[in-house]
């Protein structure tokens, strides 16, 4: 509950609180009992008016499933004037008010209360949107500057091929070669692109009959398509298993072996293997 102007009651813990222009009377504060707590828990759900054992009114009002029980209160036809006068003292700030006063007073101040928690909803659920679009922005960031990076590498490649095709100095073994880096990056661009499209439509991971897959091939693969970033930090790499080994898996399978080698690559000092 935000700002009460009356007191009111805290589910959490039965105990009245002040209200911004009323506060609760010494008595209640000084003489709060198991009594007092009784009270509160039998009308904690009930709405309408009720009176409390030692004479103040208390009125419990459903709002979109919560209760808001408004405490302390001198209002006529429901409060035992005889009692509340023997408790409140000349420090009290306390009012009388009429039942129908009192309601309207109520009803504008809960009018008040429900724009405020609908503005903090909408509030959260704009959060919530905001930061999923940026998760979004980022992942489609992180992908996009791999393409171009990929992209970049992959026509340098052939630029290189093609130069070294025309002036004549390059063996077969030389194009076999390159023309296997070549593939081996085109594959990245292919595994990046998935990685956006599971990523777009999650259905897809599941999608299609599962295959008979060597794992030992997916690895090598994977660490052949890897084998000039490795280079690059002056990292060998290695393969050891059984391989034969199969497993029935999805396409993306695939993703797992990339995402083993490339951050084993990432995180492994320079020059290791």
């Amino acid at each position: 509950m935000m700002l009460s102007p009356f007191c009111y009651v805290n589910n959490a813990n039965k105990i009245p609180k002040d209200g911004y222009l009323f506060q609760v009377p010494l008595f209640c504060k000084r003489s709060f009992n198991q009594k007092c707590k009784s009270y509160y828990d039998e009308i904690r759900e009930k709405e309408g008016f009720s009176c409390c054992p030692y004479g103040f009114a208390s009125l419990g009002i459903k709002k979109s499933s919560l209760v808001y029980i408004f405490t302390c209160l001198n209002l006529e036809r429901v409060s035992n004037n005889k009692l509340i006068r023997k408790r409140i003292t000349k420090k009290d700030s306390i009012l009388k008010f009429s039942i129908e006063n009192f309601k309207n007073r109520i009803e504008y101040y809960l009018g008040i209360e429900t724009n405020f928690l609908e503005a903090k909803l909408e509030k959260e659920k704009y959060g919530e949107l905001n930061s999923s679009i940026n998760e979004k922005q980022d992942f489609f960031d992180n992908i996009f500057h791999e393409l171009r990076k990929l992209n970049k590498q992959l026509k340098r490649e052939i630029e290189a091929l093609i130069k070294e095709c025309n002036i004549g100095k390059i063996s077969l073994e030389q194009i076999n070669n390159k023309s296997q880096h070549i593939f081996a990056i085109s594959q990245l661009i292919t595994i990046r692109l998935n990685t956006f499209d599971f990523n777009q439509n999650p259905d897809l991971i599941i999608e299609g009959n599962q295959k008979d897959t060597i794992i030992f091939g997916k690895f090598k693969k994977i660490m052949h398509c890897l084998e000039y970033t490795a280079q690059l930090k002056n990292i060998n790499l290695n393969i050891n298993g059984k391989t034969t080994c199969k497993i029935k898996a999805f396409d993306i399978f695939e993703l797992l072996p990339y995402l083993y080698i490339e951050n084993a690559i990432k995180y492994s000092p320079d020059s290791h293997t």
